[in-house]
């Protein structure tokens, strides 16, 4: 077979298009493949009969493309779309060589197509694909940021630079994560960093840390970091609460005159002076120990428990020394078998010249707590391995409020598909006495900065669930809103904790009340007494009404 023959019977056999067309003395096709007829729709006849049939094939938008190829007369590769006779289109990638006589006059163009739909079409996927993960990366209202096995930050958010203070060009391939950590806060992490690596369950995925920014400021941060799969990078997700941990710190200031006062007058209370003696007792002092003789004022203790266990004969000892003796649990087994569990605390007490003048004793019967513990600690065992494996919620909605994007972990949580939650809208599964808030504070998203901070009951495929959202909204070159980022936290532990804290307080001042309410009627009493005696021409039982409070509590 010649040379020739053989070049032939590949370009007939073969799938790609190879053709060409003569520019003079007359344009027109002189050579088709037989793939025409797959590739196009149009058999080789009608290419020969038709010779502006390969400018006909080319899409509207492309021809431009093939024009500037025969104007310029340079051998090119382009890519354009092609209209197949049936109307479908297809992507074709054209290698063309100009062919020219002696003179230099091009007079023939001579190539070969292939096509390459589904190349074009993988491509606009990923490009679409990879669009659309750079927005929520960009736009979570979180500081995203991806750290190397030696620990070099390789990619990072527009949220990391507000974070840290640095523009990304000073710290991506340039800095490492733990170039912001405080120094005490580094050990622990940089030994989960490697445990991450090494056994990654094993490692903490949420936690607080330190981060130092480029100004010096010391910022607190919480952190949720996981392993990239197939790979030794890790993907971490930040937020700032700093605020949030000052806010609790100005709160627990001021309440720590409330706190000292509350901590220190349980519902048991019994004061003795250095020898002993009773000289205040609670009601629910004699309730709890069910003390029969309710006259124990002045009574030694022992005397009132005479069978008292040595333990207790050395805290009290230890109290008259200016130390400080408690039990959070201390067990009390009962005849019948039972067990009382108590809160317990013995401190001294001092005189106006600073000497100790004897010792309080604070209890507290916590046995359904300590039960109610016991069960929680089951409990929390039982369901620890899957909230340590929570991960942060993030959709894509629209200014409608409907679904464009829904994380595998959101549908999780709602125990729906992603089929079944996209062009929803996500208002039904908000809380009917949420909702109103909500819509209120989603208005901030269509002003400038267009980020919102929401806190709202969602109903979760369990329940509902408090869930803190942080929003950010993405508008066009026009400042229309065109889609929200919303990243959301199953918060519920926090807000039951508070509210718990919230009843607690409560219920303590309440206490507390009661318990001034009950010395002021005392001193009211002993004032009374005194009064009486001296009516009587006898000896005042009080020093003076005035030492009541001091001497006599």
């Amino acid at each position: 077979m010649s040379n020739e023959v053989f070049l032939k019977h590949l370009a007939e056999v073969g799938d790609d298009l190879i053709y060409r067309y003569e520019l003079t003395p007359e344009r027109g096709f002189s050579y088709v493949s037989r793939s025409a007829l797959n590739f196009t729709g149009y058999s080789r006849d009608e290419h020969y009969a038709d010779p502006d049939l390969g400018f006909k094939l080319v899409h509207p938008d492309d021809r431009h493309l093939l024009e500037r190829l025969v104007e310029n007369g340079a051998d090119s590769r382009i890519v354009l779309r092609w209209i197949k006779k049936d109307g479908t289109v297809v992507w074709a990638e054209q290698r063309n060589v100009i062919v020219y006589n002696d003179k230099g006059m091009a007079v023939a163009i001579e190539g070969i197509a292939r096509d390459v739909t589904d190349k074009m079409r993988a491509e606009s996927m990923l490009k679409e694909s990879e669009a659309r993960y750079r927005t929520i990366f960009e736009n979570t209202g979180t500081a995203i940021a991806v750290f190397e096995n030696d620990g070099t930050i390789s990619l990072a958010s527009s949220s990391f630079e507000e974070l840290s203070g640095y523009q990304n060009d000073e710290v991506l391939n340039k800095m490492k994560w733990m170039d912001f950590v405080v120094e005490e806060d580094i050990e622990w992490m940089m030994g989960q960093h490697k445990l991450r690596r090494s056994d990654t369950l094993a490692a903490v995925k949420e936690y607080e840390f330190r981060l130092r920014d480029k100004s010096g400021e010391i910022k607190y941060v919480n952190i949720h970091i996981d392993i990239i799969p197939g790979t030794t990078k890790s993907i971490a997700s930040m937020i700032d609460i700093t605020e949030r941990k000052h806010a609790a710190e100005r709160l627990e200031h001021s309440h720590d005159l409330m706190r000292y006062i509350i901590e220190h007058a349980n519902s048991a209370v019994a004061v003795h002076d250095r020898d002993l003696r009773y000289i205040y007792v609670s009601q629910r002092y004699l309730d709890a120990y069910k003390v029969k003789d309710r006259n124990i004022i002045g009574k030694h203790h022992y005397e009132v428990f005479p069978d008292l266990p040595q333990k207790w004969r050395d805290v009290h000892q230890e109290a008259l020394k200016g130390n400080v003796t408690r039990s959070d649990r201390d067990n009390y087994p009962k005849a019948d078998g039972s067990v009382e569990w108590t809160r317990w605390e013995c401190r001294p007490w001092y005189e106006a010249d600073g000497s100790i003048g004897g010792f309080v004793i604070y209890t507290e019967e916590i046995t359904e707590w300590v039960e109610a513990e016991d069960k929680l600690r089951k409990s929390e065992e039982k369901y620890r391995l899957m909230v340590e494996n929570q991960t942060d919620l993030i959709v894509k909605v629209d200014p409608e409020g409907r679904f464009l994007f829904v994380s595998p972990s959101y549908c999780r949580m709602f125990g729906k598909s992603e089929k079944d939650l996209l062009g929803s809208n996500f208002m039904p599964s908000v809380h009917k006495d949420d909702r109103e808030s909500t819509s209120e504070a989603m208005k901030d998203l269509f002003r400038p900065p267009h980020t919102a901070y929401i806190e709202q009951r969602v109903a979760g495929s369990e329940g509902w669930l408090w869930v803190a959202w942080v929003d950010t909204a993405i508008p066009d070159d026009q400042g229309n809103i065109k889609e929200i980022i919303m990243v959301g936290r199953d918060i519920t532990d926090r807000k039951k904790a508070e509210i718990e804290l919230q009843n607690k307080n409560e219920e303590l001042e309440r206490f507390n009340r009661m318990m001034v309410d009950r010395e002021n009627r005392m001193i009211s009493l002993k004032k009374e007494v005194n009064g009486l005696l001296t009516e009587l021409n006898r000896t005042k039982k009080y020093r003076s009404p005035d030492d009541v409070d001091e001497a006599d509590r």
